[in-house]
């Protein structure tokens, strides 16, 4: 691959380090050095920096050159680290792939998975057996060697990359999950079974000095990540002083924790959606799982709250506050993922399925019917956030920035979110005048129209409100961001809009021409009853 200097690979890590590592930080790049770090991981890292360098053409052309250097010979690349660290690795003969290898993988499989190009994102489908085999392998490695009492920095740094590693893994799956309908590879019950991740001012330290010196001054969590999702997801009532005192928890872990609720909320899905087909009715069993799980969700949001220092609101100049932002996004995934009968249609074929096949499926999720019931309308509530946070920060502030300082994580959640929120309204907007909306209802249309007009996107009366919300969020995900994926993304909700509008027209109809007939029905009754028909 040609390149005019060395300055040009150095564009794109920066475009890596200064718009994407705060998003996923795996990488301890304080101590990664050129002269030991292998190239499949440097052009790894320059084709995601070349994607916020707005050159997607570059981006391609890197991730084929890493793919291929990875694929050829892995032992024959440098390895990241020393080479003290990587040989201690390979005696323990646990089968692991080196830890360089697997964080290239990672990067290559989050560009592939996001970048937008459908044959290298269904490739990326035939690797996931390496992953779930790597990540139980790497698993039980950690679980096996207890960190010494007072371990090096250099220790640390392999401990805590490895735990990064797999939850990067971790997140990836739930993404795909969220993306293609991709069924997880990885369960909350044991494979969270790993020590939380440490702040990440531990993990940004520039020395081994500054590192010894700030971990004097930070509380050490005690509890395994599956331990936080547990309390998460618990019924018992948070306290606030329990919270601080016990989790200290750190932004990633909780981003990881909130990916794990997401995979969690994934099964009860299925479950009630098996539940609910074997009933006449809606039931009392699978009404109570939801109740449940809206509760969880809930507790969910009280403890990211709490966990945050002084309750504060993330600041973009903290390194947590970027993971914090993104943790509230997929919560709100994990919302729209309980009722995921009407959240999306089958999302592989939307994605990557002909244009003929996704007309189909999007246009089966337009007449499907949609559960109308206060729980939907609590959710609704909760995922309409989705469109009211670009608005609180300022529409146009985001359209120019959010490309580059928000992750990709947050137009994923979004889409997911929107596509609810699209049939919701329909619902809605399709009622019969004898069951108008409630209250609550009402005042959750009543803001959907204020955030299209924030976002000047008039919505004009007569037409479909589910279809001008579409149109509004295509339009947000085709401009905004860099990622080739939202482009697709945004595609399918203009469709989509499109299909709303026509059916909405139809609905008018039909509606018009039943008042006609109903009065034709009516009239000889009321002119007998006058005695003008004899």
């Amino acid at each position: 691959m040609p390149l005019k200097n060395p300055w040009e690979v150095q564009l794109m890590l920066n475009g890596y380090i200064d718009s994407f590592h705060r998003h996923l930080p795996i990488l301890h790049l304080a101590s990664m050095k050129p002269s030991q770090t292998p190239s499949p991981l440097i052009w790894a890292m320059c084709c995601i920096g070349s994607l916020y360098r707005l050159d997607r053409e570059k981006a391609r052309r890197f991730h084929a050159l890493a793919v291929s250097m990875l694929s050829s010979d892995t032992n024959n690349c440098r390895i990241l680290g020393s080479p003290r660290s990587y040989e201690r690795q390979r005696s323990i003969n646990t089968g692991m792939e080196p830890l360089w290898v697997m964080q290239t993988r990672v990067l290559l499989c989050f560009y592939a998975s996001l970048g937008g190009d459908h044959d290298v994102a269904v490739a990326v489908f035939d690797e996931l057996g390496l992953f779930t085999r790597d990540y139980r392998l790497r698993r039980d490695y950690l679980r096996r060697s207890r960190p010494p009492r007072r371990d090096t920095w250099e220790e640390w740094i392999e401990r805590e990359s490895m735990k990064r590693l797999l939850c990067a893994m971790f997140m990836k799956s739930n993404l795909l999950l969220i993306l293609y309908d991709v069924v997880p590879g990885f369960d909350t019950s044991q494979d969270l079974d790993i020590e939380a991740l440490e702040e990440e001012r531990l993990w940004n330290a520039p020395t081994a000095a500054t590192w010894e010196a700030m971990r004097q001054e930070v509380i050490p969590c005690t509890k395994s990540i599956r331990d936080i999702l547990a309390d998460m997801l618990s019924e018992i009532p948070p306290d606030e002083d329990d919270v601080a005192e016990s989790y200290g928890m750190s932004g990633f872990t909780a981003l990881v924790a909130v990916h794990a609720v997401n995979i969690h909320n994934w099964h009860l899905s299925q479950v009630s959606r098996t539940m609910r087909r074997g009933m006449k009715t809606a039931g009392i069993a699978p009404n109570a799982m939801l109740q449940h799980s809206l509760a969880a969700l809930t507790r969910c949001r009280e403890v990211l709250r709490l966990s945050r220092p002084n309750g504060a609101e993330p600041m973009w100049d903290d390194p947590e506050g970027p993971l914090l932002f993104n943790c509230e996004a997929m919560l709100r995934a994990a919302y729209a993922r309980l009722f995921t009968d009407a959240s999306l249609p089958q999302r592989f074929t939307i994605l990557c399925a002909s244009s003929e096949d996704r007309q189909t499926a999007l246009r089966e999720f337009v007449e499907a019917k949609q559960e109308r019931s206060a729980l939907m309308t609590k959710a609704v509530s909760h995922v309409l956030e989705s469109i009211l946070i670009p608005i609180k920060v300022g529409y146009l502030l985001v359209q120019k920035t959010a490309a580059f300082s928000w992750s990709v994580e947050t137009a994923v959640s979004a889409w997911a979110c929107v596509f609810l929120l699209c049939k919701w309204v329909y619902c809605i907007e399709t009622l019969k005048p004898q069951d108008g909306p409630k209250d609550l209802e009402s005042r959750l249309v009543s803001q959907v129209k204020t955030a299209l007009h924030n976002m000047g996107c008039e919505y004009e009366e007569g037409r479909s409100l589910a279809a001008a919300l579409g149109r509004a969020w295509a339009s947000f995900h085709n401009d905004v961001w860099v990622w080739g994926i939202t482009a697709r993304l945004g595609q399918n909700l203009m469709e989509l809009a499109e299909l709303f509008e026509s059916s909405y027209e139809e609905h008018c109809r039909d509606a018009t021409t039943g008042s006609n007939e109903e009065c034709e029905d009516f009239a000889p009754l009321i002119l007998e009853r006058e005695g003008l028909i004899v």
